[in-house]
């Protein structure tokens, strides 16, 4: 897992753990060039690997797999959200394992 020395990662906020859902909660405006750049940073960090992108007119959706387990990377351009969240609800250690991962760079 890298660390958090690319400009672009400082622009996320500090993350949330949202134990209840689950997710990993980043609270960022920004447009489709910088998420672009973005997430392939990320993913980097948290050591993960694309599986497909798909986007609509305001949200985003990143398929990700993390050593087996199938993650979601989303971001929704209305409430400038990303987030970060197992697709099996018997996968959240995998997330939560994340965000500790995280939080300790």
């Amino acid at each position: 897992m890298g660390t958090i020395d690319h400009p672009l990662l400082l622009q996320l906020s500090a993350p949330q753990w949202q134990a209840e859902t689950g997710q990993l909660l980043w609270t960022l405006a920004t447009d489709d060039d910088t998420l672009a750049q973005l997430v392939p940073l990320m993913l980097a960090r948290l050591d993960c690997r694309l599986l497909e992108h798909s986007w609509g007119a305001d949200r985003h959706l990143w398929l990700l797999e993390f050593e087996g387990c199938r993650l979601a990377l989303q971001y929704e351009a209305l409430c400038d959200t990303l987030w970060l969240q197992a697709e099996r609800a018997g996968d959240q250690e995998v997330t939560e394992y994340l965000a500790q991962l995280w939080t300790s760079l």
